[in-house]
């Protein structure tokens, strides 16, 4: 069985490593996207969930995560806040498969 993988979109760069160890926890090895890549694309279709995060994310990039993921039928859920806590609360909607904002 495969690894289950979450990406992120946005957040703070110097809480990366802690937002590793926090899907970790979860059991998700995480990929945080902080800018638009070309791999952004590909690896949304591949992944487990989408965790997106408002507060300090560019609207295009943002966008273009949501899209691709609805797209592919991948579960989005999105995050007003880019705090480790936040990503655990969201990765706990991931898991439970609940949604709402």
């Amino acid at each position: 069985m495969s690894e289950k993988s979450v990406i992120i979109v946005g957040g703070i760069g110097r809480l990366r490593r802690h937002y590793e160890r926090a899907a970790a926890e979860f059991g998700f090895r995480a990929e945080v996207f902080e800018v638009h890549s070309a791999r952004l694309e590909s690896n949304v279709r591949n992944a487990s969930g989408v965790i997106v995060f408002t507060d300090v994310n560019s609207k295009k990039l943002a966008e273009a995560a949501v899209s691709v993921a609805k797209n592919a039928g991948v579960p989005v859920v999105l995050s007003r806040r880019s705090s480790v806590s936040a990503l655990k609360k969201s990765l706990l909607k991931l898991v439970s498969g609940d949604r709402t904002a």
